[in-house]
């Protein structure tokens, strides 16, 4: 491995660490499953009531489930979410939109909009907050309905423009506004200037807008995230007219059938509970629907220390110095509420710490990352060998003696050739290929006739994936002008990595890269030294002790979180979004039950066996 890949790792975990070190908003990278209890149950959890009357143990599932009653049932979803600063409310929202946006039918046909009252505020003019509010939600909507680089359905788009031209009644005022559908300002702007000369109550308009698009597009949907309701505090003059227009929103919203329509509302507990309290017909149709956040947990902030260690242990496992750092990791001690008493804190100073072990060990890097790299071109190869199999054949020959390799085409001289059918073949690279000035751990090129047609990337991380390979990997193919479904034969991208969340895994079938898992390799020679530290880690504080390994308590898979089921099955090859099947059909009667559910391949049937027989796993 070159000094360019050694670097690039280095840079992009120091990366993620900065990310977790700002703690704002959403992190895929560290999210754990916060458990949620009823508001009455007493207990110090965060709070919620499910809309559906299902029972939820976490916000994930909460989440899940107000996306199922607005998406799947056409039922207005209306929360607002409490919670002290630095405790993870904009991580909601940021995750709701995550999880809305994760799926291609969902980012097709709904209209999402994140904004924090303050920006609405901002806003030139003395109108009164009702004015402001819609005025800000229609300019925002129209913005995300007919800018010109939205994914939404041609149905959703069109719907729209109608709806606007009827309500303008001239063609040319709303090609004006639409001319500037490339530059939100102007777009704005423009249409601010439309709506200031109509004469129309703008909560009527702002529903007659959602509900024609929804009578041409059924499955249309529109999210509205508004952030910091504390804002409000420097508008006194706002408050009792905000309250009645979320209450007449409310109430117009519950009578509409069949309106995909949620909004979310943040603030901090004491702002949102007063904002509640102070309007009891509010208060009568919102008090269930809160969702009140807890600063943290230590079972949280254990949950994301083990999941940056794990990324540590992983990518550096073979260093040198690899032991070293370890011990000063596991000797990073933060108290409630000396060091931290939030989320936010908790990732902030122990990030940092992070990054001063990392900025002090890790210069040397894992000679196993070579054999990943091995395995991960065998992967590669036999993925491009079946999607170009109908190029290539069924069974193309390997050519053993080529002249290619003794030119050192594209700097280097070890390449693998398949000759196939009707003059194709294909070529890949048996190192790091440099191209268009990036190493490439995987590269191939399917040749017709010796002109290349199409071409195979791969990029090898021997660690669970974080959003930088995510973006890193992106900016290379955008910079190879890598053609997916645009020609025929089309490109193929790949990423290997010991593990994906189900969110990274549909961010990255968004770019056209598909995730191959393969477990982590780690170094021989460090192995036995590394098995015998990991027996001694009782040192650190009681605070920060992690769950207790699968190897020494086994997990009963009809309790045990997500967390616990993710750590449990590891090795087994399983995915988050099968983990999360597993923990929605629970309980399994034994284990042909679960297999019954999940229909794991032979590999994965046999390592969950094991597990079993060992008394890993079992089933109350």
């Amino acid at each position: 491995m070159g000094i360019g890949e050694d670097a690039g790792k280095k840079d992009e975990i120091r990366g993620f660490l900065e990310r977790v070190s700002n703690g704002l908003g959403f992190i895929d990278d560290i999210w754990v499953e916060r458990k949620v209890k009823p508001p009455e149950s007493g207990e110090k959890y965060s709070t919620a009531r499910s809309l559906s009357g299902k029972q939820i143990d976490s916000i994930s599932d909460l989440l899940r489930d107000d996306i199922e009653h607005t998406f799947n049932h056409g039922l207005f979803t209306f929360r607002f979410v409490a919670a002290v600063p630095g405790s993870g409310k904009t991580a909601v929202l940021n995750y709701l939109r995550e999880l809305i946006e994760a799926q291609s039918d969902h980012r097709e046909y709904s209209v999402v909009i994140n904004f924090a009252l303050n920006e609405l505020l901002a806003e030139s003019g003395n109108d009164n907050f009702g004015v402001k509010f819609y005025s800000y939600v229609l300019t925002q909507t129209f913005w995300q309905l007919m800018r010109h680089d939205n994914e939404l359905s041609a149905s959703i788009r069109s719907s729209a423009e109608e709806f606007l031209t009827r309500m303008a009644r001239s063609k040319e005022k709303v090609a004006q506004i639409k001319a500037n559908n490339d530059e939100e300002i102007i777009f704005a702007n423009e249409l601010n200037y439309f709506l200031s000369e109509i004469k129309a109550n703008f909560r009527k308009f702002f529903f007659a807008l959602i509900s024609a698009i929804s009578r041409a597009e059924p499955r249309a949907s529109f999210v509205y995230l508004i952030d910091e309701l504390d804002a409000l505090d420097s508008h006194q003059d706002y408050l009792q007219d905000a309250r009645s227009v979320i209450r007449d929103l409310i109430n117009e919203a519950v009578n509409v059938q069949k309106l995909r329509l949620m909004f979310y509302i943040v603030g901090r507990s004491d702002d949102v509970q007063a904002f509640i309290t102070a309007d009891n017909a509010l208060h009568s149709r919102v008090a269930d629907s809160v969702i009140s956040l807890v600063a943290c947990r230590l079972e949280e902030c254990d949950g994301i220390r083990a999941k940056i260690e794990d990324r540590i242990k992983e990518a550096y496992s073979g260093c040198k110095d690899f032991n070293k750092a370890w011990q000063d990791l596991k000797n990073i001690k933060l108290e409630v509420p000396h060091d931290f008493n939030t989320l936010r804190e908790f990732c902030r100073k122990y990030a940092q710490r992070v990054i001063t072990v990392h900025e002090s060990y890790f210069k040397y890097f894992d000679k196993s990352f070579n054999k990943y790299e091995g395995i991960t071109r065998q992967k590669v190869e036999s993925e491009a060998l079946k999607e170009w199999a109908s190029f290539l054949g069924a069974s193309p020959v390997e050519e053993k003696n080529f002249d290619e390799k003794k030119s050192g085409y594209l700097g280097h001289n070890k390449w693998k050739k398949y000759r196939g059918k009707g003059g194709y073949t294909l070529l890949l690279a048996q190192t790091t290929t440099s191209y268009l000035n990036h190493n490439l751990d995987c590269y191939g090129e399917l040749r017709h006739s010796n002109s290349v047609v199409a071409h195979v990337y791969g990029e090898a991380k021997n660690y669970s994936l974080i959003q930088e390979h995510i973006d890193t990997f992106g900016e290379w193919l955008r910079d190879f002008d890598y053609r997916f479904h645009t020609q025929s034969p089309c490109d193929l991208a790949y990423i290997v990595a010991s593990s994906c969340s189900f969110l990274q895994e549909q961010k990255l079938a968004k770019k056209n890269i598909k995730f191959i898992q393969v477990e982590k390799i780690l170094d021989e020679e460090n192995g036995a030294e590394f098995a015998l530290q990991k027996t001694e880690e009782k040192n650190f504080p009681s605070s920060f002790t992690v769950n207790v390994s699968t190897a020494d308590k086994a997990v009963d898979i009809n309790t045990a979180d997500k967390a616990l089921l993710i750590k449990v099955f590891k090795g087994t090859r399983i995915r988050e979004s099968t983990i999360n099947k597993i923990y929605e059909s629970r309980k399994f009667k034994d284990l042909d039950d679960l297999f019954a559910k999940i229909s794991p391949a032979d590999s994965t049937r046999q390592k969950i066996q094991e597990k079993f027989d060992d008394g890993i796993i079992y089933f109350s």
